[in-house]
């Protein structure tokens, strides 16, 4: 599971581990296993909006398009930007429906329960999705000009409403003096960081949790 969410194809190696671990197994007097813990660090968070050219995003993604119908994603990873900035969306090497249905048996394996499985390849379709968001400017601010295809499929996904997922993208709110709040409006290349760094932060939680 760790190598699908967190392994990637780089311009070096085929299956890089884009994280850092520490794996603990504690025995107990007999020798035998009594517990064990894996504590994760350094997650490549980047990754996820953007790679050089000749790799790929993390696995994960490209898995979960074998079967992503019941999130509304598309067959091709071409359809989705996250996917093509390393322009390298296959590899010989990687069966991709073989390990997903890896990645399936190992959440069973781990008793992982269906409700929290499918969660986190919701969340991992909502990365997609916000991935395809494009911010066009709209009187003194920016609004999303696709959210059909973009916020909409990524807000159920996400528990929010569309129109609550856009205004989070699409404006800033800060306190002034005396408690007040102010509501800036975010241009289309803000709003755009703001859809990225909400994707990184999504998959980065994800992967902890994980």
């Amino acid at each position: 599971m760790l190598e699908a969410f967190g392994n990637a194809k780089t311009v070096r190696n085929g299956n890089s581990s884009r994280f850092g671990k520490w794996t603990e197994i504690q025995l107990d007097a007999s020798g035998f296993i009594a517990a064990s813990r894996i504590t994760s660090y350094l997650l490549e968070k980047s990754r996820v909006a953007e790679h050089a050219a000749g790799e790929r995003n993390y696995h994960a993604f490209y898995q979960l398009l074998e079967d992503g119908a019941p999130y509304a994603l598309e067959r091709d990873p071409r359809a989705y930007p996250t996917l093509t900035r390393g322009d390298c969306v296959e590899v010989p090497a990687i069966d991709d429906a073989a390990e997903w249905a890896d990645q399936i048996k190992a959440f069973g394996i781990l008793n992982f329960s269906k409700e929290d499985t499918a969660t986190a390849h919701g969340i991992v379709a909502a990365v997609l999705h916000l991935g395809r968001a494009q911010f066009a400017p709209d009187g003194d601010g920016s609004k999303c000009s696709n959210a059909a295809r973009s916020l909409g499929p990524a807000a159920p996904l996400l528990g929010v409403d569309e129109k609550n997922l856009g205004d989070a993208l699409t404006t800033r709110t800060e306190q002034m003096g005396r408690g007040s709040l102010v509501t800036i409006q975010l241009t289309a290349s803000f709003a755009a960081d703001a859809a990225d760094a909400l994707a990184k932060a999504l998959y980065g939680r994800l992967f902890d949790w994980l």
